[in-house]
């Protein structure tokens, strides 16, 4: 009650909710950060190389 200055403890209770809803109902959601994040990654890396062709890598080390 003194933090929120409410004259009671239903008043402050129901102050603590509407901030909580509040915040919530403005929170980016996580997949859409995690996008934001894979987005910037990608351009500072650049295009994709070539492929990397793993099973000819494969067969080349086991060839006698």
């Amino acid at each position: 009650m003194k933090a929120t200055n409410t004259g009671s403890t239903t008043e402050a209770v129901r102050h603590t909710l509407q901030d909580a809803l509040k915040r919530a109902q403005e929170a980016v959601p996580l997949r859409e950060r995690v996008r934001e994040l894979q987005d910037a990654v990608a351009d500072k890396r650049g295009p994709n190389p070539t492929p990397v062709d793993l099973k000819k890598i494969s067969d080349e080390l086991w060839d006698d």
